[in-house]
C-alpha cells in the first residue's frame, strides 16, 4: 500500500510541478507587465494625458475583488485608449507608447508632435484611431503613417498636409472615416483616396471645387461627407444616386442655390443636413424639409 501511495504521490508531484510552474510564471509576467504598464499610465497623467482601460469600454467585465484592490488597474485590465490631446508631449514621450500593446487609439490633437513623432507612432501597427488635429506634421510625416494597416480613422484638420500626403493615406485600405478638413487639400487630392472606402469624409474649410464631383461619386458608402466653407455649387450634387447612405451633409457656406433642392430631395437616408449660410431661400428649406420629414434641415 505505501508503495502504491508513493507511486501514486511522484506521478502526482510529476504533473503538479510544472502546472504549478506555469501558474507561477503567468503571474510572475503579468505582475512585471502591469508595472511596465503602470509606470507608462503614470508618465502619461504627468504630461497632462489620459488614458482608458478595456474594463472602461466593457471590452472586459469591470474589476472587482481583493486582487483588483491589492494590485490595481493595471494588473487586472489592459490600456486601450491613450488620450494625450492639449498635453504637452513631445516627440521624445512617444516611444514610451510602444509597449502598449492593446492601445488602439491615440489622441494628440493640439500638440507639439512632429514628423518625427510620427515615426515612433507608425510602429504602433495594432492603431485603429489616430487623432492629429492642430499638430505641425507635413507631408514628410504622413509618409510614415502609411503602414497602419489596421487604421479605420484618422483626423489631421488644421494642419500642413496637402494634395501630396493623401497617395500615403490612400495605402491605409482599412481606413472608413478620413478628416481632412482646414488644410489646403483640393479636387487633386481627394482623386488620390480612390482606392480607399470610406465612409465619412470631412473637407470642410479646404480647397474643394466642383472638379471633386466625380472623385467623390466614386465613394458609394459614404454617410457623412463634409463640405462647408469651400466652393463647391450646386453642380457638386449633380449625382446624388451615388450616396444612398449619405446620412449627414454638412455644405454650408457654400455658394449652393435652389437648384440643387431636386438632387438633396433624393438623398432619402439623411438625417443632418447642414446648409446656413448658402443661397437657399425660406421656400427651398421649406420644401427640402417637406421632402426630407426625417431629416434635420439646419440653416
Amino acid at each position: 500500500m505505501n508503495r502504491r501511495f508513493r507511486t501514486v504521490s511522484i506521478v502526482a508531484l510529476v504533473v503538479l510541478v510544472p502546472l504549478l510552474g506555469v501558474v507561477v510564471f503567468n503571474v510572475a509576467s503579468r505582475l512585471r507587465d502591469a508595472k511596465q504598464q503602470s509606470v507608462i499610465v503614470t508618465r502619461v497623467r504627468d504630461l497632462g494625458g489620459t488614458v482608458k482601460y478595456d474594463f472602461d469600454l466593457g471590452v472586459r467585465a469591470a474589476p472587482s475583488g481583493w486582487m483588483h484592490n491589492l494590485l490595481g488597474d493595471d494588473y487586472v485590465g489592459d490600456v486601450v485608449q491613450v488620450d494625450l490631446s492639449r498635453s504637452t508631449v513631445t516627440d521624445d514621450d512617444l516611444p514610451l507608447l510602444l509597449d502598449l500593446p492593446s492601445m488602439t487609439w491615440l489622441g494628440l490633437y493640439d500638440t507639439a508632435v512632429t514628423d518625427n513623432g510620427l515615426l515612433h507612432v507608425a510602429s504602433m501597427s495594432q492603431l485603429k484611431f489616430l487623432w492629429l488635429d492642430g499638430t505641425p506634421i507635413t507631408d514628410a510625416g504622413m509618409t510614415h503613417l502609411a503602414q497602419l494597416d489596421v487604421l479605420e480613422e484618422l483626423l489631421v484638420q488644421g494642419t500642413a498636409v496637402t494634395d501630396d500626403a493623401m497617395t500615403a493615406v490612400a495605402k491605409l485600405r482599412s481606413l472608413r472615416s478620413l478628416a481632412i478638413g482646414d488644410t489646403a487639400i483640393s479636387a487633386v487630392g481627394v482623386e488620390y483616396l480612390a482606392p480607399l472606402d470610406l465612409h465619412s469624409l470631412h473637407l470642410g474649410a479646404t480647397r474643394m471645387t466642383d472638379d471633386a464631383r466625380a472623385a467623390l461619386e466614386r465613394f458609394a458608402n459614404l454617410e457623412h461627407l463634409d463640405l462647408f466653407e469651400t466652393e463647391v455649387t450646386d453642380a457638386i450634387l449633380a449625382s446624388p444616386n451615388a450616396w444612398p447612405r449619405l446620412r449627414i451633409l454638412r455644405i454650408g457656406n457654400t455658394a449652393l442655390s435652389d437648384n440643387c433642392i431636386p438632387s438633396l430631395a433624393t438623398l432619402n437616408a439623411l438625417e443632418h443636413l447642414g446648409v446656413n449660410d448658402t443661397k437657399l431661400s425660406d421656400a427651398g428649406v421649406a420644401t427640402l424639409r417637406a421632402a426630407l420629414p426625417n431629416c434635420q434641415v439646419h440653416e
